[in-house]
């Protein structure tokens, strides 16, 4: 949306370059006024406004005063002079300073709008796409090490990627490995945290633990520091050439761990993988963390996987399915964000890897609760009460043993999941009816009063250029249209039943001047107000 402020002191003018704007068929453009350099001022202080074209000659305030006044606050605003050739000599020097154009007064209707549209598309060059991308890839340099964390993290948390994507985000974040060669993974985590009690003093410290493994670790090897949560470090290692770093590599680590405790008072449990391939790496991770956790690592011990070799089938099950719930958050953000067909794929995924005919009980029932919790948290909150009120469902969906297969266990789930996404689009319809009401309520009830898109959006609590979208989705009708025909039928209705002066109307139906008023009439019944209301 696109919002022009007309500005000029006399009235017939500014009525008929609102008129003009009014139906020179530009999209999206929303049309302010004012008759003062200062009342420009006011109208810019509560409305975005991104093009002004302006009078130069105005008393209190000039346009060229106006001018320095909106370059000094808004700097992507246009603003376009209306001159006479009296008055080139300013507009030249103004013009020196950027951000303006000029039409001369007798050009004519079709160079005023076409000087708009000029402006309308420097705009649209200034906000061009790529320029956004290029800023955006400068900043992204600056935040790198945080990009990487969460790329990364997603990885571990199983997110799917296929080897070419890999090497094209290896690049843009600047990982320093190759999607075609395995690697190590390395994970630590401090033994005891006695006496710092500050977060801030223990990332700190995780901070320089990773200085020092830098310096430490084998130098023939690409590698990558990562802090999680602020109490565990990972670190992925590649070698640059063929042979394998792995008796290299654990000297380093028991280097790093007196490295720690000389100049930290800090002891430090690590397990290390062997070499993997990148499609394993959120398997690996399960493995080293529950390494850890198992106390497989303790004190200045490294727990040292080995190089690999395949796995059983049940154990590969396991593996299948802690990798889906690690991405139970992906499931979470589906369902929050309303995507069905997303949450339906992986809910399937996860109940099929969670069979409990495949997998251990404990993991199984854990995959069971955490999805019930979810939809009953979900079901809470909407208040359906088709299923909120089914105590036979809902007991279903808190008991494991409910379901004589684990197929019916996932169609419950899914219909479950289905009536939830169903009604909540259903709502989201209801809440976008009750806007257009209470819009369509607000307009009758201050006819009179400013109804620019400002005004609406601030009247139902949204976005103008929202709101517009939205209202036009639902009504077929552009808002800023609706307005317009609610006056004119409001007029019409005066005309036909009360002998009120036609600049009496004008008012009660919030338009800015009956010349205005005169025009838009006719132009919209085909009949000048006083024709109509003689017919």
């Amino acid at each position: 949306m696109i919002n022009l402020l007309i500005v000029d002191d006399e009235a017939i003018i500014l009525d008929g370059l609102t008129e003009l704007f009014h139906t020179a068929g530009i999209p999206d453009l929303e049309v302010h006024r004012a008759n003062s350099g200062i009342q420009a001022l006011k109208i810019m202080e509560r409305s975005r406004i991104d093009i002004v074209l302006t009078d130069i000659r105005m008393p209190e305030m000039t346009g060229l005063e106006l001018f320095d006044r909106v370059r000094e606050r808004w700097k992507r605003c246009k603003v376009v002079f209306l001159t006479g050739y009296s008055d080139f000599g300013y507009v030249q020097e103004v013009l020196r300073k950027g951000g303006a154009d000029y039409v001369l007064k007798m050009e004519g209707d079709e160079d005023i709008v076409a000087a708009v549209r000029k402006a309308i598309a420097d705009l649209h060059e200034e906000l061009d796409v790529e320029r956004f991308v290029a800023e955006a890839k400068s900043k992204m340099k600056q935040l790198q090490p945080l990009a990487q964390r969460e790329y990364i993290g997603n990885l571990l948390l199983g997110e799917p990627f296929a080897s070419t994507g890999l090497k094209a985000r290896f690049e843009e974040l600047d990982i320093p490995f190759s999607e075609a060669a395995p690697i190590y993974m390395l994970l630590g985590k401090a033994d005891s945290w006695e006496g710092i009690d500050r977060p801030s003093d223990r990332t700190l410290l995780l901070y320089a633990l990773q200085n020092i493994a830098g310096e430490l670790l084998p130098p023939s090897c690409a590698t990558l520091s990562l802090s999680l949560d602020g109490a565990a470090l990972l670190w992925l290692i590649q070698s640059r050439g063929e042979d394998e770093v792995d008796a290299e590599l654990q000297l380093s680590l028991d280097r790093i761990q007196q490295a720690a405790v000389r100049f930290l008072s800090l002891r430090f449990s690590f397990a290390c993988s062997g070499l993997f391939e990148w499609t394993d790496i959120g398997r690996v991770y399960d493995r080293l963390r529950d390494l850890l956790h198992q106390g497989a690592g303790i004190g200045e011990e490294i727990s040292y996987l080995g190089s690999g070799g395949g796995t059983g089938m049940d154990e590969r099950r396991t593996d299948e399915l802690r990798a889906e719930l690690k991405r139970f958050v992906f499931l979470e953000a589906h369902l929050e964000n309303g995507k069905a067909e997303e949450f339906d794929r992986d809910l399937v995924r996860l109940l099929n890897a969670a069979d409990r005919n495949r997998v251990p009980l404990a993991l199984s029932l854990e995959a069971f609760n955490r999805i019930s919790s979810l939809l009953l948290s979900q079901l809470n909150r909407s208040g359906l009460q088709e299923i909120s009120e089914d105590s036979d469902r809902l007991q279903r969906l808190t008991r494991y043993d409910a379901f004589p297969s684990w197929v019916d266990t996932i169609a419950f789930f899914r219909e479950t999941a289905a009536a939830l996404f169903a009604h909540r689009r259903k709502m989201q319809a209801d809440r976008g009816l009750e806007i257009v009401g209470k819009v369509e309520d607000f307009v009758a009830r201050h006819l009179s009063e400013d109804l620019s898109l400002n005004r609406l959006g601030q009247a139902v609590y949204l976005n103008p250029a929202y709101l517009s979208r939205l209202y036009k989705q639902l009504t077929g009708v552009g808002l800023s249209d609706y307005v317009t025909d609610r006056r004119i039928r409001k007029a019409k209705e005066l005309l036909r039943a009360t002998d009120m002066k036609i600049q009496e109307i004008t008012v009660a139906v919030g338009l800015e001047s009956p010349s205005y008023f005169a025009r838009l009439f006719k132009r919209l019944t085909g009949k000048s107000p006083q024709e109509y209301r003689e017919s």
